[in-house]
C-alpha cells in the first residue's frame, strides 16, 4: 500500500452557551467565538503529538481528528468528553 499517513490534524474545542473556545497552536484556549471547525496540524506520519502540561478547565469538550494519507484521502473521527 503506497498511501501511508501524510498528516494528522486535530481540533479541540470547549463549548458553552452556543460559543466555543478552541485550543490554539500554543495549547491555550481562545476567547469564545464561532464553533466552526478549526484544525491544527499536530502529528506527522510517525503519529507523534504532545501538548503542554497546562490543564484544561472543567467543561464539555469536542475533539475531532482528521488523518490524511499521501494520496489525499481523509478520515475524520469525533469524540466528546467532560472534565470535572
Amino acid at each position: 500500500d503506497i498511501s501511508g499517513v501524510a498528516r494528522v490534524d486535530l481540533s479541540v474545542k470547549m463549548k458553552k452557551a452556543g460559543k466555543c473556545r478552541h485550543l490554539n497552536p500554543n495549547d491555550e484556549l481562545t476567547k469564545a467565538k464561532s464553533c466552526r471547525k478549526r484544525f491544527k496540524t499536530v502529528a506527522n506520519s510517525g503519529g507523534k503529538w504532545t501538548r503542554s502540561a497546562n490543564p484544561l478547565p472543567q467543561g464539555k469538550y469536542r475533539v475531532a481528528v482528521r488523518a490524511t494519507d499521501t494520496l489525499g484521502n481523509a478520515s475524520l473521527h469525533k469524540y466528546g468528553f467532560k472534565l470535572r
